[in-house]
C-alpha cells in the first residue's frame, strides 16, 4: 500500500490535478506484474513519509559593554605608574590600539572620508573594521563627564590630554556628527554592486525554474500515471485521492516489493513507462532548469533584498536631513545610480515569486508553507532517481538476456550430448548394432557397384575375371569413407566414418604362425564371408 500526502477535492481546484484523468489509465497500463510484487495483504512497514522542516537559527552579533571601572563615578583609571589615565577597559584599549594600526589614518583623514561619504579616503574594508571601534553611549557618557570635570584646568590644551592615545582617539571619533549611521551608508555603499549583482542571477535561477517546472509537457503525464497506479495499488484499502503533494514522490523509490527486496515501486513505474509511454522516458529533460532553482534559498534571498532597501532608505533619510544641494555630491550620485538597481532587483524578485507562487500552486502546493529551494529539491530528487531506476532496469534486461542465452547453449549442448548418447546406448543396446547395419550397407552398396545399378538389378553382372588385385579393398575403403558411386540411389544414407580397414594382404609363403596370429573378430569374420559371397555371385 502506497502511503502519500493526499490532497483534497477542494484543494484540486486550479492544480495540475484537475486537468489529469487517471481512470482511463488503469485500461492501458499492465498492473499485474506489479500485483504480483506489491502485495496489500499484509500492513505496510516503514513507508511513511514524513517531512522535516529545518530552520536556520540567525546569530545577530553586537557589541558587549565594556567592564564598568569602580574607581570612580567617572571610572577613571591609571596606567604607566600614574603618569596616564583611561577610561577604558584593557581588552577595548587592545582592540582600538590594533585597529588604528590597521587604519593608518590620522583623525583628521578619518573625519574627512565620513563628512563626504568619500570610499577613496576610507575603502569599504577600513570602514568595515572602523564600525566595531564607534563610541558607545556609555563611553560617550564617560568622555563627556570627563571633559567636563577637567574643562577648567589651565595647564591642559584639551581635556582629554592626560588619557591615553587610545581614549583620546575614542574622545575625537565622538566628535564626528552620527558617526555610526554614516559608517554604515558608507559600507552599503561599498557593498551595493556586488550585492546586487550576487542576487539578480539569483533571483532569475528560481523564475527559470518555475516556468520550466509550470510549462512541462511530459511530467505533469508521469504525475498522472503515478495517480492512476497509486490509486490502483492503495484499491479498496483506501479511497482514491484526486491528488498528491510532491513530497509523496520520495515514497516511490523507498516502498520496496515485499517479494523481491531489490524491486521498489519506482522500478516498476519506469517499466510500464517504458512499455506503454516510452516517449516519457526523457521527461526530466524539461525540468534541468530545476537543479538551479534547487540551490536558491529564497528565505535568504528575501531577507537580504529587504536589508537592501532598508539601507537604501538609510541613505535617502540622510540625503533629506540636509537637502539634496547641502549633501555631499557622492552620496547624491550613488543615491541615483543605486534605485535604477534596486528597481531592477525589486522587479526581479517580485517576479521569482509570482512564477514560483504559480508553479507550487499548479502542483498542490501552498506557496507560503513550501520554499522554492524545497519544492525544486523534491522534483530534482524524483528524476534523478527515475533515471537510476531505468539504467538498473536496462541493466537487469540485459543480464537476463545474458543468462537466458547461456541457458539456451546449454539446452543446445546438453541436447546434442544427449542424442550422441542415444545412439550409443543403441548401438550398446539389444538392437542391430550399428556394424551390423553398416555391413549390410556395404553389401547392398558393393553389389550395386558391381552390377552398375542403383536398383539392385537389370545391370550385368561382374565377373570375377574382371576384379583387379586391390579393387576389393580399395571398394571397401572408399566405401568407408562414405563414397558413393555416381549412379547410386540419392535415398542412400552417407555412412559415418569410421577407422579405416586395412587391406588384407594375401600371404603367398602358407608360413602362419598360429601363436602370434589373433583370431578374426565376428565382424571381420562376417565380412570376410560378406566378400567371398559377393565374388561367388560375380561368378
Amino acid at each position: 500500500m502506497l502511503n502519500w500526502s493526499a490532497l483534497n477535492p477542494n484543494q484540486v481546484k486550479g492544480t495540475i490535478f484537475n486537468e489529469l484523468d487517471d481512470e482511463k489509465l488503469v485500461d492501458v497500463l499492465d498492473l499485474s506484474s506489479l500485483e504480483e510484487l506489491f502485495c496489500v495483504d499484509g500492513p505496510p512497514s516503514g513507508n511513511k513519509i514524513t517531512e522535516k522542516q529545518s530552520k536556520e537559527d540567525l546569530v545577530s552579533g553586537g557589541q558587549s559593554s565594556p567592564p564598568s571601572s569602580a574607581s570612580s563615578s567617572i571610572g577613571v583609571g591609571v596606567l604607566n605608574g600614574g603618569n596616564t589615565k583611561t577610561l577604558l577597559g584593557t581588552k577595548r584599549l587592545q582592540n582600538i590600539a590594533i585597529i588604528r594600526r590597521k587604519l593608518g589614518k590620522s583623525i583628521m583623514e578619518i573625519m574627512s572620508g565620513v563628512h563626504r561619504f568619500d570610499l577613496s579616503v576610507l575603502s569599504p574594508d577600513q570602514v568595515e573594521i572602523l564600525l566595531p571601534i564607534v563610541p558607545t553611549q556609555d563611553e560617550c557618557t564617560k568622555l563627556k563627564e570627563y571633559a567636563s570635570s577637567n574643562q577648567n584646568s589651565s595647564n591642559l590644551n584639551n581635556p582629554w590630554e592626560l588619557l591615553t592615545a587610545e581614549d583620546q582617539f575614542l574622545a575625537q571619533l565622538m566628535g564626528i556628527e552620527r558617526l555610526s549611521q554614516k559608517l554604515l551608508i558608507m559600507k552599503f555603499m561599498g557593498d551595493f554592486n556586488d550585492s546586487v549583482r550576487l542576487l539578480i542571477p539569483q533571483i532569475q535561477k528560481v523564475t527559470a525554474a518555475a516556468k520550466s517546472v509550470h510549462n512541462s509537457k511530459k511530467f505533469p503525464k508521469i504525475i498522472e500515471i503515478i495517480l492512476a497506479i497509486g490509486n490502483a495499488m492503495n484499491g479498496q484499502r483506501r479511497a482514491p485521492v484526486y491528488g498528491f503533494r510532491l513530497s509523496s514522490l520520495d515514497a516511490l523509490s523507498i516502498l520496496k516489493s515485499p517479494k523481491d527486496r531489490n524491486v521498489t515501486l519506482l522500478h516498476c513505474i519506469v517499466e510500464l513507462i517504458a512499455d506503454k509511454f516510452p516517449h516519457l522516458l526523457d521527461f526530466s529533460g524539461e525540468l534541468k532548469l530545476a537543479e538551479n532553482g534547487a540551490t536558491v534559498n529564497m528565505e535568504t534571498i528575501g531577507a537580504d533584498v529587504k536589508d537592501i532597501e532598508t539601507k537604501f532608505g538609510q541613505a535617502l533619510a540622510e540625503q533629506k536631513r540636509k537637502g539634496k544641494e547641502e549633501t555631499p555630491q557622492l552620496l547624491n550620485t550613488f543615491l541615483e545610480s543605486a534605485e535604477v538597481n534596486i528597481q531592477s532587483l525589486q522587479s526581479n524578485y517580485k517576479l521569482a515569486q509570482e512564477a514560483f507562487g504559480e508553479c507550487a500552486e499548479y502542483f498542490g502546493e501552498v506557496p507560503g508553507r513550501i520554499q522554492p529551494d524545497v519544492f525544486f529539491t523534491r522534483i530534482v530528487s524524483f528524476y534523478k532517481h527515475f533515471e537510476q531506476a531505468r539504467t538498473e532496469n536496462e541493466a537487469k534486461r540485459k543480464a537476463e538476456q545474458r543468462q537466458l542465452e547461456t541457458q539456451q547453449k546449454r539446452r543446445s549442448a546438453q541436447t546434442t550430448r544427449r542424442s550422441g548418447g542415444t545412439s550409443s546406448a543403441t548401438r550398446s543396446g539389444g538392437g542391430p548394432s550399428s556394424q551390423d547395419r553398416l555391413l549390410d550397407e556395404l553389401n547392398a552398396k558393393f553389389i550395386q557397384s558391381l552390377n552398375g545399378s542403383s536398383g539392385g538389378g537389370g545391370g550385368k553382372a561382374l565377373k570375377s575375371s574382371k576384379l583387379n588385385d586391390g579393387d576389393f579393398e580399395r571398394i571397401m575403403v572408399e566405401l568407408h569413407e562414405g563414397f558413393v558411386a555416381p549412379n547410386a540411389s540419392s535415398s542412400i544414407t552417407t555412412l559415418t566414418p569410421v577407422p579405416p580397414i586395412a587391406p588384407r594382404r594375401r600371404n603367398n609363403t602358407g608360413n602362419n604362425n598360429n601363436n602370434n596370429h589373433k583370431s578374426p573378430s565376428p565382424n571381420r569374420e562376417r565380412l570376410n564371408s560378406s566378400r567371398e559371397q559377393i565374388i561367388d555371385k560375380g561368378k
